[in-house]
């Protein structure tokens, strides 16, 4: 299911300081593992610059985040939501979990709100409310700097099923994709 929070950290590790052109196409993953990527972009002493080419959903938003310059194509989409996690047990370990997704989304909404200078509590409005920005409108919320060049809208076999507001364009066509 894509890069470990590991993974990632060995190979910003190899980077040895240079600079880092981080192209990021994810519906996302692990809050914790983002924390992390997030975390060691910010801490990298090198030049980052994170280009999201076609999609930085869920946990990959704030990994974009942690680069010095964030740029987005046109055609490409930016969303946030409430951190998800999966659960099993009585209602006391709901709650505890309850309790502790409610704390990532604080500290998500003060990433957010850090990088477009916009309150925290309307970072959350925006988590509560899982909000896509396209291209343009991300640069305008601030989150990112700028839009880069036309680029050709992704076709990502992302299944997005599982948000509840994502864009119909961003759907891949079922009968497009390889059998496996």
């Amino acid at each position: 299911f894509g890069v470990t929070a590991g993974e990632f950290m060995d190979a910003l590790a190899q980077a040895d300081g240079r600079a880092i052109r981080l192209d990021i196409n994810s519906p996302g993953g692990d809050p914790f593992d983002g924390i992390t990527m997030y975390n060691g972009l910010r801490e990298y002493p090198g030049k980052v610059i994170a280009r999201i080419v076609g999609l930085a959903a869920s946990s990959a938003s704030f990994v974009a985040l942690g680069a010095d310059q964030v740029e987005i194509a046109d055609s490409a989409h930016f969303m946030i939501h409430n951190a998800w996690a999966p659960g099993s047990g009585d209602r006391h370990v709901h709650r505890k979990l309850s309790d502790i997704l409610e704390s990532v989304d604080q500290g998500l909404a003060e990433v957010y709100a850090a990088q477009t200078g916009g309150a925290p509590e309307d970072m959350a409005a925006l988590m509560d409310a899982e909000t896509w920005f396209r291209g343009q409108a991300a640069v305008d919320a601030g989150f990112a700097h700028a839009v880069i060049g036309a680029q050709p809208a992704p076709k990502a076999a992302f299944d997005l099923s599982v948000f509840a507001r994502a864009p119909k364009d961003l759907f891949a066509d079922m009968a497009d994709l390889p059998e496996t």
